[in-house]
């Protein structure tokens, strides 16, 4: 279930004209608080993720895409968690 569900008024858009969510969700209101990381696994993905990005990841619900990431980032970072998993 999402947090919250907002019906705005209308859709930001992109000089394209395509639909912009990231603008959406900042006009929607505040954003729930960030769940925090309670299990090894998340604190292990945080970790990684925050190694691919450059930056601190301290969310389990922080969407890596909006944190920057792209495909090519994100074939290296789910490498790790293969190779992690392969050992258990």
């Amino acid at each position: 279930m999402p947090p919250q569900v907002v019906f705005p008024d209308s859709v930001p858009r992109t000089v394209a004209g395509k639909a912009e969510p990231v603008r959406l969700s900042r006009e929607a209101g505040s954003p729930p608080s960030p769940a925090a990381l309670t299990t090894p696994t998340q604190e292990l993905v945080a970790r990684v993720r925050s190694e691919g990005l450059g930056l601190p990841v301290e969310s389990a619900d922080a969407d890596f895409f909006e944190l920057g990431g792209r495909s090519l980032i994100a074939t290296q970072v789910v490498a790790p968690l293969v190779k992690d998993s392969a050992r258990a």
